[in-house]
């Protein structure tokens, strides 16, 4: 079983993989953000799709009161 001290480094690591995956839609970037305290991952994306600008959050995961 992980322990929960594991699991802000699984989170990170997890959703740094996802963002290494080509967008296959547009021309974005991908962005794993992990907060200060580690209590918060995002995994978003901007750029264009055409002529759309995109921007946004595909991902929020947070660890709160020992569960995520």
């Amino acid at each position: 079983m992980v322990s929960l001290n594991e699991w802000p480094l699984i989170l990170e690591k997890t959703l740094q993989a996802y963002a290494e995956l080509p967008y296959a839609l547009g021309d974005a970037a991908i962005y794993v953000v992990v907060s200060r305290d580690n209590h918060h991952f995002f995994l978003m994306h901007e750029g264009w799709q055409g002529a759309q600008r995109i921007h946004g959050m595909v991902v929020h995961a947070e660890i709160r009161e020992d569960k995520i």
